[in-house]
């Protein structure tokens, strides 16, 4: 059996497509997640279906006061032990994720494993931000660490690296990861059947001002100058958004963008969109689909921390166009 590990809703889609490549072979789906949502639930029934067994593992660091409390994180580290021998024989491991150090205790029965890694996002489209990553996931274990290795096969993130067999990529860009496979989140069925007769415009929504002005106001400002501009009439908001824009209609849906836009797009052969958004990867991820076209609004008084992703954006070849400052 082999084990594929998810920890992000995306990751949930990227891994269906590398399930469907082993038709043959069954697969044991891990969903790590920090947090717990209706959005993390709906992708872990979707991990849940395509998998013959399944586990859900809490993190470690989902609530930061358990990690002054020592003995307690003592307790959850052995609780991902004990996870980690339900594991056992996996003969490919597929992850995304190399920073995250909790998957080294789940992974301790795999040390015959084959392993292949999969895209953590754009984190694989950045060498400086994958650096970063892999640095911090390379720091030097604590005492208690260091003593579970003398009986626990416990991989860092150096050994899990070079161990890599081989990378899944969503991406046609150049990857941090050599040699590797495009595993498109989308089919030849998503692109257009007939003569495109609907272009829906989409905002697609971006906390983007969040640490600067926790109130959300003036990324409700900034936002509606947008609606107005292009006269967005629908608006797909981000998760971590917890402020409501006036004068557009809501999208409610359990699903992430990549996936509403393509479950769209196979419901109505004749639909396409035209999709406003900040700075979303998901103009990335689905930068190749014919039938979705985006904008990127850049704002003169952007943060200095999302440059680069408007950088990666501009790459995959998505047109930027600037906002004055609101």
């Amino acid at each position: 059996m082999n084990l594929i590990i998810c920890c992000t809703p995306l990751q949930v889609l990227i891994a269906e497509r590398i399930i469907d490549l082993f038709p043959d072979e069954d697969f044991m789906g891990v969903m790590y997640s920090l947090t717990w949502n209706k959005k993390y639930a709906y992708y872990a029934q979707r991990l849940e279906a395509k998998c013959s067994r399944f586990i859900r593992v809490k993190g470690l660091a989902c609530d930061s006061k358990q990690l002054r409390n020592r003995p307690l994180a003592y307790w959850q580290t052995l609780k991902l032990l004990r996870q980690g021998f339900k594991m056992r024989g996996g003969r490919k491991v597929f992850l995304a994720n190399i920073g995250i150090n909790d998957l080294k205790f789940l992974l301790h029965q795999c040390r015959e494993a084959t392993f292949y890694s999969y895209d953590d996002g754009t984190l694989n489209l950045s060498k400086k931000a994958f650096q970063a990553a892999f640095l911090l996931a390379s720091q030097e274990d604590g005492g208690y660490e260091r003593l579970l290795r003398k009986f626990f096969w416990l991989p860092r993130a150096p050994e899990l690296v070079a161990r890599f067999a081989h990378h899944y990529t969503i991406y046609k860009l150049e990857n941090v990861f050599e040699p590797n496979t495009y595993v498109g989140l989308f089919s030849s069925s998503d692109r257009p059947s007939i003569a495109q007769a609907k272009e829906v415009s989409v905002f697609l929504g971006q906390p983007v001002y969040e640490f600067e002005d926790v109130t959300g106001e003036k990324d409700k400002r900034v936002t509606k100058v947008i609606l107005e501009r292009y006269n967005i009439p629908y608006y797909l908001p981000h998760p971590r958004e917890g402020y409501h824009v006036d004068g557009v209609q809501y999208i409610d849906t359990p699903l992430i963008a990549e996936d509403y836009f393509l479950s769209r797009l196979k419901e109505d052969s004749s639909l396409c969109f035209k999709v406003f958004t900040y700075c979303s990867t998901t103009a990335v991820n689905l930068g190749e689909n014919p039938r979705v076209r985006f904008v990127a609004i850049k704002p003169e008084d952007l943060p200095n921390n999302l440059l680069e992703t408007y950088e990666i954006i501009e790459r995959a070849g998505t047109p930027i166009e600037s906002l004055p400052s609101a």
